[in-house]
């Protein structure tokens, strides 16, 4: 059997798993079969495992070869669910393991793993450009590559590539990699975020001895415990708060994206994850969103790219100076543009707080980044008045903070006191006031 498709369907209410591959498991009375060449895609899942058990979104077992799963929406709900997207065999003493599974471009967010990889019943699997967020309570991973104990595979292939992975479990991990049957886990460019306030970090490894990690960043966001865990066997924990010498090249620091917990999960300018990545060849250059990729490329599964990521820009109001009756001297500094151009900038001002460019109030000082000077001209006098300044780009207009200042009195000339008029009743002035 060969070139099955499902695509564009929305799944919502099952009792267990919404959509699945199991091909042929005889523990059921079926007859054992391989399946070549098949796809899910651009599915929509929500509220699967209704029946209270095995409440899987997609699952690959048995003999699959060569499977795509990409673009799916796994929703939990308010079912329960044992993971988003499972790879395992029931079949593993006939030789049936699933193969060649490439698992990308998925939006997952439940309360288990979700990805969910029977370690040993599973041949190859490669999970790149995925989106993957658990609250999961029970012992696992967002990523959970869990040891075999029937008879399995020994020398199994995963693969993970530039995947975000963000935790708010206590007891759940971003990676728990329990590979450690002769197999190999490549973790490369992904982003590990733990946001649970007590309990695991972002990693637990099994054995060093199968695992490559290269180009990763790790973060807790919470105070205190573990950045991450190395379990080898026997069991050893390593609490640490920089990146080990088999870590080549990660960090252990905020990623610096928009919104964590909104799941917002692009790159900010500041974000140590640009250009921070390894380049992987064998597999397409395109990141969560379509973005070509760079080379080097982002670590985590948006390429960092200034007309999806731009935001406003940042400036400060400069300083109240040579104020008179009508008059008066302030400015701003533009010291961040959010990685698009700089339009406009200038100062408004009002007598309440909080003036904008909505007012006719205002100066315009030229564009871009960096100081200016701004001239305020039309002021009454004995007058209190708030001014900040602004700078527009193409996302929004951002203010400085609010300066108050008041004007002088009105202006006044010495004059003689002595009243005088002249022989001819001729009334004169002398700078705009009449002579007496």
């Amino acid at each position: 059997m060969s070139n099955i498709t499902i695509q564009r369907n929305t799944v919502n209410g099952t009792g267990a798993e919404a959509i699945g591959f199991y091909m042929g498991r005889t523990d059921l009375g079926a007859t054992a079969k391989e399946l070549t060449t098949a796809y899910i895609g651009y599915n929509t899942i929500t509220n699967m495992g209704q029946s209270g058990s095995l409440g899987i979104g997609i699952i690959v077992n048995n003999k699959v070869t060569g499977a795509i799963v990409e673009h799916n929406n796994i929703r939990l709900g308010t079912g329960s669910a044992t993971s988003g997207i499972a790879v395992s065999s029931n079949e593993v003493s006939l030789g049936y393991y699933p193969t060649n599974v490439i698992i990308r471009y998925n939006d997952v967010s439940i309360v288990a793993p979700c990805l969910y990889i029977q370690q040993g019943q599973a041949k190859s699997v490669t999970a790149y450009y995925n989106k993957f967020y658990s609250t999961g309570s029970a012992y696992s991973g967002v990523i959970y590559t869990e040891q075999s104990s029937s008879p399995s595979y020994a020398g199994a292939v995963l693969n993970f590539y530039n995947n975000v992975l963000v935790t708010a479990g206590i007891t759940t991990s971003c990676l728990n990699d329990n590979t450690d049957v002769s197999g190999v886990c490549t973790f490369k460019n992904n982003i590990c975020i733990n946001t649970a306030t007590s309990g695991f970090g972002c990693i637990n490894i099994n054995t060093l001895g199968s695992t490559v990690h290269t180009n990763n960043s790790y973060y807790r966001n919470q105070p205190g415990d573990l950045y991450y865990a190395i379990v080898n066997n026997p069991y050893t924990e390593y609490k640490r708060s920089t990146a080990q010498s088999f870590e080549a090249s990660s960090t252990i620091t905020d990623p610096s994206l928009y919104n964590v917990l909104g799941g917002d999960w692009t790159l900010r300018s500041n974000s140590p994850c640009i250009n921070a990545g390894a380049y992987i060849p064998s597999i397409p250059q395109v990141d969560f969103i379509g973005n070509a990729v760079n080379n080097p490329p982002e670590i985590g599964a948006y390429e960092y790219n200034t007309s999806t990521n731009a935001v406003a820009p940042t400036v400060t109001t400069t300083a109240i100076t040579s104020i008179t009756n009508t008059t008066a001297y302030s400015g701003g500094n533009v010291t961040s543009d959010g990685s698009a151009s700089v339009t406009s900038r200038g100062v408004c001002w009002s007598i309440n707080t909080n003036p904008s460019i909505g007012l006719s109030t205002k100066t315009s000082d030229g564009t871009g980044t960096g100081s200016y000077a701004s001239y305020m001209t039309g002021l009454s006098a004995s007058t209190n008045y708030w001014v900040r300044a602004y700078a527009t780009n193409s996302v929004d207009t951002s203010y400085g903070a609010n300066i108050q200042f008041s004007t002088t009195n009105v202006s006044t000339s010495a004059v003689s006191p002595h009243f005088y008029r002249a022989s001819n009743n001729t009334l004169y002035t002398y700078q705009g006031k009449f002579l007496f």
